[in-house]
Parts: C-alpha cells; structure tokens; sequence
C-alpha cells in the first residue's frame, strides 16, 4: 500500500464525497437529530461494502460500520461525525469531517495488504451530548 493507492482510491469517490459534504452542510441537524446526515452517511457506507449495525446503543442517529479486510484482524476504528450546533449550524467542520473519515476508511479497506477490520463509528451529538 502506497501514498498513492490511498489517494487513488479518495479520487474515485471525490465527487460523492464532496456532494455528501454540501449535503450536510445545507441540512444541519442537532445533536440526536441528524436523520438526515445518518441516513445519507449509512447509505453510502453500506453502498461501498461496509456492514452497517444501525441505532447502536438505542441511539437512533448512532452506528457502527465495519469492513473486513482479508479476513479481518487488526482493528481501526474512525469516528464519524455529523452534528451540527445550534444556531451556528457546522462551525466545527463536521460537514467535512464525516466525508473525509468515509474516504479514509475505504482508502484503508481497498489498499491494506494486511488482515484488518475497519469499523466507523457514527457519534451523534458529539457537540450536546452523550454521543461518543
């Protein structure tokens, strides 16, 4: 796995990445209440071959995504994040941040040469309350 097969793979998904960051952006949803942010992030997590377990922990805007690499091993988990704050919708970049974690675990699910099991985590309001 190279700088450049990472990249590589982040280039393909660019333009999905990038109109999933306008989506979120447009559409800032508080803390417990990213239904929409959740639904778009878990599509295309489950669209791009990770197994997703939804409504983890009784959280309805809260999941788990996972992808076995190579049977499955080491494990990285990245936390994702989608919330926005009230009154001043994505000042903490979270319209970005949930993009930029997705491309970075398919990056690492489509390039590791190791046996790995990538897991995401969706962490509702990350900025009120209990989320992470």
């Amino acid at each position: 796995m190279t700088k450049a097969d990472l990249q590589a793979v982040i280039a393909q998904k660019q333009a999905e990445l990038i109109a999933l960051s306008d989506f979120i952006h447009a559409h800032p949803e508080e803390g417990n209440e990213e239904f929409l942010a959740y639904a778009k992030v878990v599509d295309w997590l489950k669209s791009n071959g990770f197994d997703v377990e939804e409504a983890v922990l009784g959280l309805k805007t809260a999941f788990k995504a996972t992808r076995n690499v190579r049977g499955g091993g080491v494990k990285i988990g990245l936390l994702c994040e989608y919330d926005a704050l009230k009154g001043l919708g994505h000042a903490c970049a979270h319209n970005l941040q949930s993009p930029a974690i997705l491309g970075a675990a398919l990056a690492l699910a489509e390039c590791l040469e190791v046996p790995a099991t990538i897991l995401v985590y969706g962490t509702p309001a990350e900025e009120t309350t209990s989320g992470k």
